[in-house]
């Protein structure tokens, strides 16, 4: 079920894409407000499809975005390769099957086109721009989605009641893009636990 908050940001997409490079400018950029993490579900669904496996889900129904992260096809192979290692006489050691893995990619955007209506998902071509840029576009790529979320009457009228009832006893409780906050720590609740 597509969440309404999100206390975590799943980067996903193909090797060499960039997702682990791009981490820690985005924990900067959100003020370490999401717990930012690379590969998650959408991950396994494409290697569960790919290899003829069993799913596991492992943030099914967490308050997660997925954000599927996109390059063109020689960046990918140039980070793939940048990334190898070297053997004892200094010769590139970059198997087939590691590069091979640039087909991944269409079975992430497979995943973003059949998992929207099971996930909170955007999708961010980051083709031919640094770390530092990519993270820049995959942030507002993020605050344009979560500003996009509906906010209906049930949603407002339990932060309504929630922030009532904490300022009976001096708490402070408030909400940014639908996230509540308690005591300004942000934490994981959802209206649809509390009916």
């Amino acid at each position: 079920m597509k969440q309404n908050n999100f206390t975590y940001i799943i980067l996903e997409g193909s090797d060499g894409v960039r997702k682990t490079s791009i981490l820690p400018h985005l924990y900067e950029l959100f003020n370490r407000r999401y717990i930012i993490e690379d590969r998650g579900d959408i991950s396994e669904y494409v290697y569960a499809t790919k290899y003829n496996r069993p799913m596991r889900k492992y943030s099914h129904n967490m308050p997660a975005l997925y954000v599927i992260l996109r390059r063109n096809e020689d960046e990918l192979l140039r980070n793939i390769r940048s990334r190898t290692t070297h053997d004892a006489l200094g010769d590139r050691i970059t198997t087939e099957e590691e590069e091979k893995k640039i087909a991944d990619q269409a079975l992430f955007v497979n995943a973003y086109t059949k998992l929207q209506d099971e996930y909170a998902m955007v999708l961010v071509d980051i083709s031919e721009l640094t770390v530092e840029q990519s993270a820049k576009k995959v942030a507002n790529a993020i605050k344009q989605y979560i500003s996009e979320i509906p906010h209906d009457a049930h949603m407002n009228s339990f932060n309504l009641m929630y922030e009532k009832g904490c300022a009976k006893f001096g708490l402070q409780w408030y909400t940014i893009d639908n996230q509540p906050y308690l005591e300004n720590q942000m934490i994981m609740a959802d209206f649809q636990y509390h009916n």
